[in-house]
């Protein structure tokens, strides 16, 4: 009979494991994954899986966002943790996760993440990370061309318009990318809650000529 001297624990419920690896197989395989019963343009829970969109975008031609999953349970524990301490086991989880429940993320011609604020001397993880990872290791596409804007830019606005002038397009890439206005465009995001930064992402980039765009979250909270 083999005992291990050191045994291994899963980080997440605790119990044991083979040496190597980091969650049991229950915590591994997260719940909650969704069929999309959602509208795609604002996000609302649809009353029919036969449903796309609720009647208040049904005449709209927006965009569509699909939701992978519910932030709940062991993929919201994940993420925490991710976004406590950046650790390559995690953002190598949570990348690898994002492609196998959205496999056609590779029919779109540019990928570009929402921008999340990426504090490189807390050591804490971002979605910025997990990019970068899918960027790498899967052959993407992925172009950083949304950016988040300074509070110092913010103080002459009033609280209703700074929520609504938070992201914008790096003016210094627009150029270089301008050939993509007329292709497939994907926004990407870990977490989908109020839908304000998606529809900011949406409107910055409509502004400049992108018009065919999709959205992918890997979390509808």
């Amino acid at each position: 009979m083999k005992i291990d001297i050191f045994p291994q624990y899963c980080e997440l419920c605790g119990s044991l494991i083979d040496i190597g690896t980091h969650f049991c197989d229950g915590c591994a395989i997260p719940n909650g994954i969704f069929r999309n019963n959602f509208c795609k343009n604002c996000g609302i829970i649809l009353p029919s899986p036969l449903m796309k969109k609720c009647s208040s975008c049904s005449d709209s031609s927006n965009y569509n966002t699909y939701f992978l999953m519910s932030y709940e349970g062991s993929i919201k524990l994940i993420i925490q943790a991710f976004k406590n301490v950046k650790e390559d086991r995690y953002c190598k989880y949570l990348a690898d996760l994002f492609i196998r429940l959205s496999p056609w993320i590779y029919s779109y011609d540019i990928i570009i993440p929402a921008p999340s604020k990426r504090n490189i001397l807390t050591k804490k993880g971002s979605f910025i990370d997990i990019t970068k990872y899918m960027a790498k290791h899967f052959d993407l596409n992925i172009v950083y061309l949304l950016k988040k804007i300074k509070n110092t830019q913010q103080k002459k606005l009033s609280l209703q318009n700074r929520h609504r002038n938070l992201i914008s397009v790096d003016k210094y890439k627009i150029q270089k990318y301008m050939k993509y206005t007329n292709k497939r465009i994907c926004i990407i995001d870990d977490i989908y809650t109020t839908g304000n930064t998606i529809k900011q992402c949406v409107s910055a980039l409509k502004s400049i000529g992108f018009n065919n765009i999709d959205v992918i979250t890997l979390c509808r909270d």
